[in-house]
């Protein structure tokens, strides 16, 4: 394993994980306004 692959690993699972909390925030939101609306 080289340091190109290395880097080229750590690229993709910084966009795996950037990925992962868009999704994380965008259900907090959902989850908010879902309960603020129920609310009502």
């Amino acid at each position: 394993m080289t340091n190109g692959d290395l880097s080229g690993f750590a690229k993709q699972l910084e966009g795996a994980v950037n990925r992962c909390n868009a999704d994380k925030a965008e259900l907090r939101a959902w989850a908010e306004d879902t309960a603020t609306g129920q609310g009502k």
